[in-house]
């Protein structure tokens, strides 16, 4: 299916001169026309976007865009007046947001999600508590598992109020892969943290996408690191698409530099061609659909069940435990085995 037109109506009006590749027929993530007014002043006007397994999508805009009002509705958080949200080919825009981790959307806050109180290792059993069907030694197993692979074990019983960003980072992803999501929702992910900490972040983030095929969608006012990370990009200015396009589309439009990120604005270093991450970097590692495994010091990520071997990665550019802290999952009552769109019609409008 071919990515949305530029929309008409937002000034000035962007033309990328070549169109971005077209995604697979049925995106994981489809919105179409979302909508949002707060009393007479319409901040969202009819914004489009998805995300394809296994591909990176940023959401970037100006304070005040609307970028983070169409994520938030996106994911849940806030209603939309308008527009359709569809996830993995069924439409959830009438879902509530712990219905639609169910169905396989996982959320990162911009804020600390960690429960700051209990230690690493207990932060990840108190989400492993909600799955069924697994019994203490299962649990227990699995906490092991990811302390390990999330290079976690050292600081297992550290509160997790006393840990470094890098640290409460990874902690938090390997909490949101318990319930195995296929899309990953990430909240300004880059914001308030120093450059060692960023870098970790965005290894992180190729890491996943990488080993699980999974979807990322991101939203941040950081152009510059944002970019460095994704296949493609949305820009929204005045609650509409701006434009949209690969990084090399983005940066070498001359009216996205003129209206939106500056004429000083360095693209020598993100023209370039992105650098293994952290993954890719270790002995022995095997790009996807090789033969090789990966053996990381600091992150080794697990295969999910249901999810192993090597995946081909489209070619894209050269819990609800409270909305507060974490939707990463089935509450610890719920109907997990069930269809969560059996509690309402997906195909309401």
């Amino acid at each position: 299916m071919p990515l949305p037109e530029i929309r008409q109506g937002a000034e000035p009006s962007v033309s990328i001169s070549s169109a971005p590749p077209d995604l697979p027929s049925s995106p994981l993530l489809e919105v179409r026309g979302l909508e949002k007014w707060y009393g007479r002043r319409q901040v969202v006007n009819g914004v489009d976007f998805e995300v394809a397994q296994g591909e990176v999508v940023g959401l970037l805009g100006p304070n005040g865009a609307g970028k983070t009002t169409s994520f938030r509705m996106t994911i849940g958080l806030i209603d939309s007046d308008g527009g359709t949200v569809k996830f993995d080919g069924r439409n959830v825009t009438k879902l509530p947001m712990y219905l639609r981790a169910r169905a396989g959307m996982g959320y990162l806050a911009q804020d600390s999600s960690v429960f700051r109180q209990l230690s690493v290792e207990d932060n990840l059993m108190a989400i492993l508590q909600t799955r069924p069907g697994m019994g203490r030694k299962q649990r227990k197993a699995r906490q092991d598992e990811l302390l390990d692979q999330f290079g976690l074990t050292k600081i297992r019983k550290t509160k997790a109020n006393r840990v470094s960003g890098g640290e409460r980072r990874r902690l938090e992803i390997a909490r949101s892969l318990i319930t195995e999501p296929k899309l990953i929702m990430l909240d300004e992910p880059f914001a308030g943290i120093d450059p060692k900490t960023v870098a970790e972040i965005q290894d992180q983030i190729r890491a996943l996408v990488e080993t699980y095929n999974i979807g990322i969608l991101l939203t941040d006012h950081q152009f510059r690191e944002t970019l460095e990370v994704t296949d493609r990009c949305y820009l929204i200015r005045e609650g509409r698409v701006f434009a949209y396009g690969n990084r090399e589309q983005i940066l070498n439009n001359s009216d996205v530099r003129k209206h939106y990120i500056g004429e000083r604005f360095d693209v020598g270093h993100l023209l370039e061609r992105r650098k293994p991450n952290a993954l890719e970097r270790e002995p022995g590692y095997d790009a996807p659909g090789g033969s090789g495994t990966s053996s990381i010091s600091t992150m080794r990520l697990p295969e999910l069940p249901g999810r192993s071997g090597q995946h081909e990665l489209p070619d894209v550019s050269s819990q609800q435990i409270s909305t507060t802290e974490l939707v990463v999952g089935p509450p610890p009552c719920g109907f997990a085995d069930d269809d969560p769109f059996a509690a309402l019609d997906q195909d309401a409008p």
